[in-house]
């Protein structure tokens, strides 16, 4: 191992003047390359960061909003369904005992106008009955009677020629 030879700093690197200049010449636009893209790196994860985190998270937010808004209003239509049936239930049971009260009053009413038909033919019955049927006259017995009335009572009378008023009709 004595063969080998270790090089010297010396040795190991040049330092030449021109090996330098031309190290020198490669190294800074590698530099500043490698700056300008950490600076464009740090740049993006930092709007990345601020800008594409929030519309999501708004939207997001947006969505939880709208959400309970949509449930709120689902549960104040469900509330508003219960009261509307709870007051068709109402109106059909009202409708219902009408309905029933309607043909109660119109049986109660047939039966009075039975009772009070069969009250009028009754009536009507007895009073036939006990009415004397009228007799039937002929004209000439009517003047006859007229007559003998006239002559009665023109007897009486002070001048014959004023008809009394039992004459007159």
């Amino acid at each position: 191992m004595a063969d080998r030879h270790e090089p010297s700093p010396e040795e190991f690197y040049d330092n030449t003047p021109q090996e330098k200049a031309g190290r020198v010449r490669w190294a800074r636009p590698s530099i500043g390359f490698l700056l300008v893209m950490i600076t464009i790196g740090v740049a993006s994860a930092l709007a990345w960061r601020a800008y594409a985190d929030r519309p999501w998270l708004a939207a997001q937010e947006a969505q939880a909003g709208t959400v309970k808004e949509l449930r709120a209003t689902i549960q104040q239509l469900e509330a508003s369904q219960q009261q509307l049936v709870q007051r068709i239930n109402a109106l059909q049971m009202t409708q219902q005992q009408g309905e029933r009260s309607r043909q109660v009053d119109l049986q109660r009413l047939s039966e009075q106008m039975t009772a009070l038909s069969r009250d009028v033919e009754k009536t009507s019955k007895s009073a036939a009955a006990k009415a004397p049927a009228p007799k039937k006259s002929s004209v000439a017995e009517n003047k006859l009677k007229d007559a003998k009335l006239t002559h009665t009572s023109s007897v009486g009378s002070p001048s014959a020629s004023e008809p009394s008023a039992s004459g007159q009709r």
